[in-house]
């Protein structure tokens, strides 16, 4: 008789447990609930984590058309580090100040930014987004301004109108005070149908560099790096003045990357739900198999052999669960879009509407460290679900499992 029982026979041992079925009806039906938890749930975490991706690309890439990976204000680029050097395709100077616009009775702030329009495309090319006018009319007319397509609609601007620029300065003449002003002409709207369109505007640095210094103006460099997300990574970021292109949207990308993680811990309650289901399932399994407990106890089988049996029962059955999950959440990001389309055509209704949520279909990306992550957290939830009745398994009495059964 065997002294006790190895990890070969503990492994051998759980398949049969799991493909040996239950006795009783209700076991069964426990365990087939916990298996469609297990995978609605992941199927789920995996279809909105990558929903959740493709908004962020989406997003990410419409804002990097019309902001550079990073703005170097009162830097140069010879105080970089060699290798940090290296790391930077292009740069263009600029000047940026805050101003109030106004035109035809209307008024509303922007962001001015006064670039040179010959070097400014190496770094952020715009003259696709440009959709009334063109970067010609805009680097060839002397005053000319760029303005983004929902600050236009606010402002009643077309190509062609004047705009008064007003800059946070007060100039002091002999017959009083005077705010400093500027008329420009509109030279073209861009739409890049991202929150950057209410807010920007750009002018020539030849046309405005003057004004902008009597303002007090901010001067520095755009950078476009070879990396959007270089400007956040370590000796970069350490820099006065230093600003990557995430900052520069306020606590929108901030409050992306929030809603990700807290998305993702609310989905992972479901598997946590489906857990207890697989805690009785277990536990009832438990009890089905005491005297086969008592005969593996009788034969030499320690507690923790005992316990290492239904461990990796739970974590097989979690495998069946999460393995197809993953598989159809998957299959279902990829064709989601398409459904969403299908079913927007066959109820004639709008799901998303591109002037609240910037796009008009639902973007998704799969990501192969998301699958990882749902693949360790799913399979950690099974475990610490299968280690209460693994334990109470490997507790049980040889005697007592014995005479239960006569």
């Amino acid at each position: 008789m065997p002294r006790g029982v190895h990890f070969s026979n503990n492994w051998y041992i759980a398949k049969r447990y799991l493909r040996g079925g239950r006795r009783h009806r209700f076991g069964r039906v426990v365990g087939l609930f916990s298996f469609l938890s297990l995978l609605i749930g992941v199927a789920s975490l995996v279809l909105v984590m990558s929903v959740m991706n493709g908004f962020h690309a989406e997003l990410s890439g419409r804002f990097l058309q019309v902001l550079p990976h990073a703005t170097w204000f009162d830097g140069q680029l010879d105080r970089l580090e060699p290798e940090q050097r290296q790391q930077v395709v292009a740069s263009s100077p600029m000047m940026e100040a805050f101003v109030l616009l106004t035109a035809g009775g209307n008024q509303a702030p922007a962001t001015l930014t006064a670039v040179n329009p010959d070097t400014d495309p190496s770094v952020v090319d715009m003259a696709p987004l440009v959709r009334y006018g063109s970067w010609q009319d805009f680097s060839g007319q002397p005053f000319g301004m760029l303005v983004g397509m929902q600050l236009a609609n606010r402002l009643g601007l077309d190509v062609g109108d004047e705009v008064r620029v007003n800059f946070a300065h007060v100039r002091v003449l002999p017959t009083g005070l005077y705010p400093l002003t500027r008329g420009f002409v509109v030279s073209g709207i861009f739409d890049s149908q991202s929150q950057v369109d209410n807010e920007q505007v750009l002018v020539r640095l030849a046309d405005a560099g003057r004004f902008l210094q009597m303002a007090g103006a901010e001067t520095g460099l755009r950078l476009r790096l070879d990396s959007p997300d270089r400007p956040m990574s370590t000796g970069f970021d350490d820099r006065e003045g230093w600003i990557p292109w995430q900052d520069r949207l306020g606590g929108l990308y901030q409050a992306m990357q929030m809603e990700k993680v807290v998305v993702g811990t609310m989905l992972c309650m479901v598997i946590l739900i489906a857990s207890f289901s697989l805690v009785a399932s277990q536990l009832m399994n438990v009890a089905e198999k005491r005297s086969d407990i008592a005969i593996l106890r009788t034969m030499g089988a320690s507690e923790q052999s005992i316990r290492n049996i239904f461990v990796l029962q739970a974590m097989m059955f979690g495998l069946l669960g999460v393995v197809p999950g993953l598989i159809a959440g998957s299959l279902l990001s990829h064709g989601f879009s398409d459904l969403v389309v299908l079913f927007e055509r066959i109820s004639g209704s709008t799901l998303f509407n591109p002037n609240v949520y910037y796009v008009s279909y639902l973007p998704t990306r799969l990501q192969a460290g998301d699958l990882l992550v749902i693949s360790v957290v799913s399979l950690l939830i099974c475990l610490f679900s299968a280690w209460l009745p693994a334990s109470r398994a490997a507790r049980i009495s040889p005697a007592e499992a014995i005479h239960a059964q006569h």
